[in-house]
C-alpha cells in the first residue's frame, strides 16, 4: 500500500499541466495496523454483544457514556434510550443512596472498584436483581468514568429464596420432630465419628443438653456397643442402605431407655454422613411385657379357676354326700341309738365343712365387692385366745395332736381397741388349717406385743411348704397341693380371707415353713390399748342393762318356710316378751301397722308375690323406728346393699348360728336405745 501526494509547478498557455511535483509514501504497515484495528473492534464488539453480563460507562455525574447492546435483551432498553440519560433512574429508590455511594468512592480513587447487589428497573417497570461491578477508569487517559459490569442474579436470588425457605421448613420440621434425629459424619476411624446435627428431642430424651450431646461420642450412649453390633450395621448399610435396629441407650440420670432406630445415609452440607431417626420405645417394651405376663396370669388364673372349680365340686359334693347318704341310713328301722347318733354327728361334721365352704366363697365375693368393712370395740385378746383355745382342743385331741397356747401379755395390755370378729376369723382359719396339715407333733398359738403392733403366732410341725409358694399361698383359690389326687380338703380360700382381713386392719401376714419339718404363720395388728378397769366396770354395767332390754322386745318373724319359723321360735325363746308371725309380705305390713311398738322384724327376703326388700320399703313409710333384719338364703354380696337400700338394718344369710343372729340383735336394738 502507498500514499501519494503530488501538485502541478508549471501550467502552458492553455493551462495544462506541464510539470507535476509529488511525494510517495510506502503505507504498508499503516494499512496492516488499521486492519488489526478493525478486527479488534470486530472482536470486542461481538463479545460484548454475546456475553449475558451488560457493561456500561458513566461519567461523575452519573450520566451513561455507554452501555452494551444486550441491555435490550437483559432490561428491555434501547442502547439509544439510555446513552446521555441519568443512570440512576434505573435504581431502586430504596437502593439509590447506597448506591451512590459505593460507586463515589471508586470515583474518588483510581485503583478502587466495589461490588454491590442492588435491584434495577427494568424499561417495563419490574425489577431485577443484580451484582454490579464497578471500576474506575481514569488512569487510562483516554477514558473518564465507572466501567459497570451489570450481572442479572434474580433466578439465583429466587433460588435462594426457595432455598432458605426449604431450609427453615426443614428446619421447623427436624425439631418439632417427636422422634429423636440425630445425623453423624462419616469415618473409617469409629473413634472419629461425631455428631454433626441433632434435635432437641434427641436430646431431652437422654436428659442431656444439645451442647453436652456434642461434646460425646455417639457409641458411648448405647449400653451394649460393640465392634459386631457395628460390623452387622453396616453390612445392612451396603446391601439395603439403610439398617434398623434396637437397643439400649444410657439416660442421664442412669435409667435405661430402649430404643428403636431408623439409620439411613444421605448427604449433608454436600458431604455423605448418617441420619438417625430415634424412637424411644421403653413404654412400649413394659406394654409388651405386661402383655405377656397378664397372658400369664390370665393362663394361671384360667387353671387356677379350673382347679377351683373341681376342687369346689369336691367340697360340696363329698359332705352332701354324707348328709344325704347318713341321712338316708337314719330311716333304717331297728337303727341302734350309738349309730343313731354317730350318723348324726357325721351328718353335723359333714354339714359344718358345707357351710364353712360356701362361707369363704361368700367372704370372698364380698370382699372382693368391698362389702367387708371393720367394726371396731373393745376386745379381750386372753379371753378371745382361750375360747379358740376350747374350740379346737377336742379336735387336735382326736387326731392325736397336742394344742398349746402362749399369751405373752401384761395384764394392762390385754384389753385392747380391735374387729373381734375379723381376729378369730383369721386365728380360725390358720389353727384349721395348722390341724389339718399335721399328722403328729404340736401345734402352738400365741400373741406378745411388739412396740406398736400386735404379734400373732401358729406354728405347727405338719407338712411345712415349699419355698416357692410361700408367697402363692395367700394368693385365692390357691393350695400347696392342687392335684386331684391331693391329700387334704379346703377351697382354698382361707389363708386369701385371712390376708384380706389382716390388710384391711392395717397389719401384715407371712409364713416362715420347711417342707417336711413344720410352718409358722405370722401376723400383725396395731396395737390400739382400752384401760381395763374402767372398760370392766362398764362391761358389766352394760351386760345387766343389755339382758334386762333384751327381755322386753316385741318381735315379729316373717317367714314363709316352716321348717325356719319353728327354729327361729327356738332361738328366740330367751328374747323378747311378745313374739308375733307372718307368713307373707301383706301380713307383715298389717302386723306393724296394728303393732306400732315392734322393736324388730326379722324379714325373710325370699317371699311369694311380694318379696321382703318390697315389704320393708313399704312399712318404712309408716314406722322408722322399728328394726329390720334381712335374712336371705341367697347368700349374694349385691343383697345386702339392696337390703340396706329397701330401709333394712341389717343382713345375715342362711344358714346363720344363734350366737351370730343375737349378737347382730344386740347390736342394733342396743345401739337403738343408746
Amino acid at each position: 500500500w502507498f500514499y501519494d501526494n503530488g501538485s502541478v509547478v508549471k501550467k502552458d498557455a492553455n493551462g495544462k499541466p506541464l510539470i507535476v511535483s509529488g511525494i510517495v509514501i510506502n503505507t504498508t504497515a499503516r494499512k496492516h495496523a488499521e486492519h488489526e484495528i478493525e478486527q479488534s473492534h470486530a472482536r470486542f464488539s461481538a463479545m460484548i454483544s454475546n456475553i449475558s453480563d451488560v457493561i456500561g460507562i458513566i461519567d461523575r455525574d452519573g450520566v451513561i457514556k455507554y452501555t452494551s447492546p444486550n441491555i435490550e435483551k437483559c432490561f428491555g432498553w434501547k442502547v439509544q434510550e439510555l446513552l446521555g440519560s441519568d443512570s440512576w433512574v434505573t435504581v431502586h429508590p430504596d437502593d439509590l443512596c447506597r448506591i451512590q455511594k459505593e460507586l463515589f468512592k471508586v470515583f474518588e480513587n483510581e485503583n478502587s472498584s466495589t461490588l454491590v447487589e442492588y435491584r434495577y428497573r427494568c424499561k417495563d417497570g419490574n425489577y431485577k436483581t443484580v451484582d454490579l461491578f464497578a471500576t474506575n477508569l481514569t488512569r487510562n487517559p483516554n477514558i473518564e468514568g465507572v466501567l459497570l459490569n451489570y450481572h442479572d442474579i434474580t433466578e439465583r436470588k429466587k433460588a435462594e429464596v426457595i432455598l432458605h425457605e426449604s431450609e427453615i421448613k426443614f428446619r421447623e420440621i427436624f425439631e418439632a420432630n417427636m422422634d429423636g434425629i440425630t445425623i453423624l459424619s462419616i469415618d473409617p476411624d469409629p473413634h472419629k465419628v461425631a455428631f454433626i446435627d441433632m434435635n432437641e428431642n434427641s436430646a431431652r430424651m437422654l436428659g442431656y443438653t444439645k451442647e453436652e450431646m456434642f461434646k460425646m461420642h455417639p457409641t458411648s450412649l448405647e449400653k451394649h456397643f460393640s465392634a459386631e453390633t457395628m460390623g452387622k450395621r453396616i453390612e445392612d448399610f451396603k446391601l439395603k442402605g439403610f439398617s434398623d435396629f434396637e437397643t439400649t441407650f444410657s439416660h442421664k440420670n442412669g435409667q435405661e431407655i430402649v430404643v428403636e432406630i431408623t439409620a439411613k445415609v444421605i448427604s449433608y452440607n454436600n458431604q455423605p454422613a448418617v441420619m438417625n431417626i430415634v424412637r424411644d420405645i421403653s413404654s412400649r417394651k413394659q406394654a409388651e411385657l405386661a402383655l405377656i405376663e397378664a397372658k400369664v396370669k390370665a393362663e394361671e388364673s384360667d387353671r387356677l379357676k379350673s382347679a377351683f372349680l373341681g376342687n369346689m365340686s369336691h367340697e360340696i359334693r363329698t359332705p352332701m354326700n354324707g348328709i344325704l347318704g347318713f341321712t338316708e341310713l337314719l330311716k333304717a328301722p331297728n337303727l341302734s341309738i350309738e349309730d343313731q347318733q354317730s350318723f348324726i354327728e357325721i351328718i353335723e361334721i359333714s354339714g359344718a365343712r358345707m357351710l364353712n365352704t360356701i362361707n369363704n366363697i361368700v367372704d370372698v365375693s364380698r370382699i372382693e365387692s368391698g362389702l367387708v368393712t371393720l367394726d371396731l370395740s373393745e376386745t379381750n385378746i386372753i379371753e378371745q385366745l382361750e375360747f379358740i383355745f376350747k374350740f379346737f382342743e377336742k379336735e387336735a385331741k382326736t387326731k392325736g395332736l397336742t394344742l398349746l397356747s402362749n399369751i405373752n401379755l401384761a395384764s394392762e395390755d390385754v384389753i385392747i381397741k380391735t374387729d373381734k370378729e375379723k381376729i378369730y376369723g383369721i386365728l380360725t382359719n390358720l389353727i384349721k388349717n395348722a390341724i389339718k396339715f399335721t399328722s403328729e407333733g404340736t401345734i402352738e398359738f400365741g400373741c406378745e406385743k411388739k412396740g406398736q403392733h400386735l404379734e400373732y403366732y401358729i406354728k405347727d410341725t405338719g407338712v411345712g411348704i415349699p419355698q416357692k409358694q410361700h408367697q402363692a399361698i395367700f394368693d385365692r383359690f390357691r393350695q400347696v397341693d392342687e392335684t386331684y389326687n391331693r391329700n387334704f380338703e379346703g377351697s382354698g380360700l382361707g389363708l386369701s380371707i385371712s390376708k384380706a382381713y389382716v390388710n384391711m386392719l392395717g397389719g401384715e401376714i407371712w409364713v416362715e415353713s420347711q417342707e417336711g419339718i413344720g410352718s409358722s404363720f405370722y401376723f400383725t395388728i396395731p396395737y390400739i390399748p382400752m384401760t381395763m378397769e374402767n372398760n370392766l366396770t362398764k362391761k358389766i354395767a352394760s351386760e345387766i342393762n343389755n339382758k334386762e332390754q333384751l327381755r322386753k322386745l316385741k318381735i315379729l318373724i316373717v317367714e314363709d318356710d316352716e321348717t325356719s319359723k319353728i327354729l327361729l321360735t327356738e332361738m328366740f325363746r330367751e328374747h323378747g316378751s311378745l313374739i308375733l308371725f307372718a307368713k307373707n309380705a301383706v301380713d307383715a305390713i298389717n302386723a306393724c301397722k296394728e303393732n306400732p311398738e315392734l322393736d324388730l322384724i326379722l324379714m325373710d327376703i325370699g317371699l311369694p308375690q311380694i318379696d321382703g326388700y318390697e315389704a320393708a320399703r313399704q312399712i318404712r313409710k309408716f314406722n322408722r323406728s322399728v328394726i329390720i333384719i334381712a335374712q336371705t338364703a341367697y347368700g349374694f354380696s349385691d343383697d345386702k346393699v339392696e337390703a340396706i337400700e329397701s330401709g333394712c338394718n341389717a343382713y345375715i344369710s342362711k344358714p346363720f348360728e344363734k350366737a351370730s343372729l343375737h349378737s347382730l340383735i344386740e347390736k342394733h336394738v342396743l345401739n337403738r336405745e343408746n
